[in-house]
C-alpha cells in the first residue's frame, strides 16, 4: 500500500532514514515492534536468519536486540560486536563495539567470542525513536510536529537537516542500552562495496555454476542497475549469471 511506502525527501543518513518511518509507525501503533535490515546485506541461509529474528522478538519487549552473526573467519573489514556476560535467557549486553579491526585484533575477538556486527535489530519502535531523540532532541521533536502536519513540512524540514549516522552518532556511547544475539553461521555477508559484492556473486557462481570457472572482474553497479535496477540486484544476488556478463 502506498501509505507504507516511506521515502526521504533528501539523504541526510541513517539516523534520520530510521527516525522518519518509526514515527509513521508510532502513529498507527504506539506499542508496535519492528524488525530494521539493512539492504546492502547477502545472506545464504535465510531459514537461520528468519529463526534468530522469531527468537529475538520473543525475547525483546521494550528494549533493543542486535543480531550478531557468528564469525566464519577473522574479516578485517566487517564490524564486530563483543557481547557481555550473560545473565538470563539466550541474549547478552553489548560490552562493546569494534569497527574493522587490524587481523591480530580480529583473531583475538574470535576468541574472546565476538560476532559480526549485521546491525538487524528488532525492537520496540518507542524505544529507538527515545534513543534518537535524546542525541537530536530538537530535530526529532521537529519531525516529529511534521510526520503530524503534512509531506510538505517534512520536506522543508529535511532541507534544514544534517546528517545522523544511526551507528556513530546515536548507537555509539549507547551500547549499554542494547542486548545481542547470536546467529549460528548463515553466509552472511555485507555488500556494502563493489569489492565485496564481485567476491559473493564469485563465490556464488563457483558453487553454482563450476564449469564456467571464477571471475574476478568488479562490474559496475551503476551499469546493471540501468538494466535491472539497483533494487533488483540487491534483493536478489542470484542474477549472477546476467551480473557476471556487465563486468567493467
Amino acid at each position: 500500500p502506498p501509505q507504507n511506502l516511506i521515502v526521504q525527501p533528501a539523504n541526510r543518513g541513517t539516523g534520520y532514514g530510521i527516525l522518519l518511518p518509526l514515527l509513521h509507525i508510532l502513529r498507527r501503533d504506539r506499542h508496535a515492534r519492528v524488525v530494521l535490515l539493512p539492504s546492502d546485506h547477502y545472506v545464504e541461509d535465510e531459514r537461520a536468519l528468519t529463526a534468530a529474528v522469531t527468537d529475538a522478538f520473543a525475547h525483546t519487549a521494550s528494549g533493543i536486540t542486535l543480531l550478531g552473526v557468528t564469525p566464519e573467519v577473522a574479516d578485517c573489514e566487517l564490524g564486530y560486536v563483543l557481547p557481555g556476560a550473560r545473565s538470563r535467557g539466550v541474549c547478552a549486553p553489548v560490552a562493546r563495539f569494534i569497527e574493522k579491526p587490524g587481523r591480530a585484533v580480529a583473531e583475538d575477538l574470535l576468541r574472546q567470542g565476538a560476532l559480526w556486527n549485521s546491525f538487524i535489530l528488532v525492537a520496540a519502535v518507542s524505544t529507538i525513536v527515545e534513543l534518537i531523540s535524546a542525541v537530536r532532541p530538537a530535530e526529532a521533536a521537529a519531525m516529529a510536529a511534521a510526520v503530524e502536519t503534512s509531506a510538505s513540512s517534512v520536506d522543508h524540514l529535511y532541507a534544514q537537516l544534517d546528517c545522523l549516522d544511526f551507528s556513530r552518532d546515536v548507537v555509539t556511547g549507547n551500547e549499554h542500552r542494547l542486548n545481542v544475539l547470536g546467529v549460528r553461521p548463515c553466509g552472511w555477508t555485507d555488500l556494502g562495496t563493489p569489492e565485496r559484492l564481485d567476491e559473493c556473486l564469485s563465490r556464488l557462481q563457483a558453487r553454482d555454476m563450476p564449469s564456467h570457472g571464477s571471475s574476478r572482474s568488479v562490474f559496475s553497479l551503476a551499469e546493471v542497475s540501468g538494466r535491472c535496477g539497483v533494487t533488483g540486484v540487491m534483493r536478489n544476488v542470484r542474477v549472477q549469471t546476467e551480473l557476471m556478463g556487465a563486468t567493467a
